[in-house]
């Protein structure tokens, strides 16, 4: 095993003890993460669209087929 006079893990646990003393003084001078985004966009109202159709094309009717009038309604 070991010897009496020689304490080995002693030097290990200071070590370990000195790291989290020191770790712990370091995250104490930090302040707490706050969430902070901007403020949504406010919400657009449009009026309502009302689709307008095109008008309807012209027609083009023939009067008879002996005469080349055309009628345009």
């Amino acid at each position: 095993m070991g010897t009496q006079g020689q304490p080995r893990h002693w030097p290990r646990l200071l070590h370990a003890l000195a790291f989290c003393l020191v770790a712990t003084g370091v995250v104490a001078d930090y302040k707490p993460y706050t969430y902070a985004s901007p403020s949504p966009p406010e919400y657009v109202t449009y009026p309502p669209y009302y689709y307008k159709s095109s008008p309807p094309p012209r027609l083009c009717l023939q009067i008879s087929s002996t005469t080349s009038s055309q009628v345009l309604l």
